[in-house]
């Protein structure tokens, strides 16, 4: 890999308005290394080139920071997977807490090693489906946003995600194209839920040549 890779991840962040410190790139390496380590043994994330995890997945992972406010604030990441948009955002963004949510169990492992190895503060993994986090009453309307990266429909997120914000709060979907069905059954969900919806944010990705829309939806107050 060499620094070669870094330095355009660098430049790639630069180029989204992000500039990464030495600390923080180095963050973004032991993140690389756990990947790998782990991708050995569980089916964790199917790229398999170091360049294409750096290059294409912590990028993209970082988009969502042009949406987000400045300040402290409480997020849940739903079908958290590999940590993915999650942990680069922690990185970058120290003063955001995160729950990661992920019911696979050796995914939940990875998670907790990921946060234990990297040192991020303020953040929790909840090996539990989503629906079942939603249930219980300290988790309901208490996160100032909640956001996936491809890990539901868009219906399906908005529906699961709108028991966990607070009102005034957001929802953030890393999403492809959507077809006209999920269109469809997505403006009911936001009929019924009343949200609030903000204009998608496209994002040209240089080193992907798949697309990628960022939803982005307020609960009402």
């Amino acid at each position: 890999m060499g620094e070669g890779l870094w330095e355009r991840f660098a430049g790639a962040a630069s180029s989204l308005g992000i500039g990464l410190d030495e600390e923080q790139l180095r963050a973004f390496g032991r993140y690389l290394e756990l990947i790998t380590f782990w991708n050995r043994k569980i089916n964790l994330i199917s790229s398999r080139s170091p360049e294409e995890v750096v290059m294409v997945h912590f990028v993209d992972s970082l988009t969502p920071l042009a949406l987000l406010a400045g300040g402290p604030q409480r997020i849940v990441d739903l079908g958290s997977g590999q940590g993915l948009p999650a942990v680069p955002l922690k990185i970058v963004r120290r003063d955001l807490s995160f729950a990661l949510v992920e019911p696979f169990r050796k995914k939940a492992s990875f998670l907790r090693e990921t946060v234990r190895v990297l040192s991020l503060p303020d953040v929790a993994v909840y090996r539990v489906r989503g629906e079942e986090l939603a249930a219980r009453e300290e988790h309901r309307g208490t996160y100032d946003g909640a956001l996936s990266r491809a890990a539901f429909r868009l219906p399906a997120f908005l529906t699961l995600a709108s028991v966990f914000v607070r009102p005034g709060g957001w929802l953030l979907a890393m999403k492809g194209v959507l077809g006209p069905e999920e269109r469809s059954e997505t403006e009911k969900v936001i009929d019924k839920i009343g949200l609030i919806t903000q204009p998608p944010l496209e994002v040209k990705h240089p080193f992907s040549p798949r697309p990628r829309n960022l939803f982005l939806f307020k609960k009402p107050n």
